[in-house]
């Protein structure tokens, strides 16, 4: 995870973190944080269209999302302005109608 966040995302850049709270949330925080990045916090209960204005004022770089939100998180991603990258929880980058494709497996 460290290592996708560090190839896209730059220092003092912000991830987003798309998850129910639980294990994956966990770990996003603590790659964001240990990687010198911050982290948004995005709660998955909210409608799409308020989380797309929550990433337009926020302007993270990336969105990190759980099993349970990927799908969402890439929608966000590609609707959101500014290039925002989506990850799901073991640090692949993921693309819509590729939601198996990634650029390279990173172990968390």
């Amino acid at each position: 995870m460290a290592e996708a966040i560090d190839r896209h995302v730059p220092l003092g850049g912000a991830i987003a973190i798309h998850c129910q709270r639980d294990l994956p949330s966990l770990i996003g925080v603590l790659a964001a944080v240990l990687s010198g990045r911050s982290y948004l916090p995005l709660n998955p209960g909210l409608p799409e269209q308020r989380l797309l204005t929550i990433l337009r004022l926020a302007q993270p770089r990336a969105i990190l999302s759980g099993p349970d939100t990927i799908d969402t998180g890439i929608r966000l991603a590609e609707s959101a302005p500014g290039g925002i990258r989506a990850f799901d929880a073991g640090g692949q980058l993921r693309t819509a109608g590729h939601p198996s494709s990634s650029t390279k497996s990173i172990s968390v």
